[in-house]
């Protein structure tokens, strides 16, 4: 797995796929911008990155709804395939995991395939304005 040796990139990823679930099961809705051109895409998600003591800081960042609609568009539909069955899921099935007692982000019981895709997808994210 490319970039997976930085434990904050694979966390960060790993929190925007559970967003993503959250919002595939209305648990969690996009934020829209006031006064945006267009209201549907001037939309973002807020991703809350827990902290893991230690290794790695709590921040929010943003998932932008362009980016996401860019992102998808540029999937082959085998990836766009494995991402939609791993959202669809019922419960939620992480893609990385915080070892604080190896000290380190690795890779859950998942396919390297949608680890890599949490990783293309981590790396949209934005941090929030102060």
């Amino acid at each position: 797995m490319r970039g997976s040796s930085n434990p904050v990139a694979m966390w960060r990823a790993e929190w925007a796929m559970h967003a993503l679930w959250m919002v595939a099961h209305e648990r969690k809705t996009w934020v829209k911008v006031l006064g945006g051109h267009n209201p549907h895409r001037a939309s973002y998600l807020e991703v809350h990155v827990r902290p893991v003591p230690g290794l790695i800081q709590a921040e929010t960042l943003r998932l932008w709804r362009w980016d996401m609609e860019r992102f998808l568009d540029n999937l082959e539909p085998w990836e766009r395939e494995e991402l939609e069955e791993h959202l669809a899921t019922t419960r939620y099935r992480a893609v990385f995991r915080a070892r604080r007692d190896r000290g380190r982000v690795e890779r859950a019981n998942v396919s390297e395939s949608l680890a890599e895709l949490a990783l293309k997808l981590g790396r949209l994210l934005r941090p929030c304005p102060t």
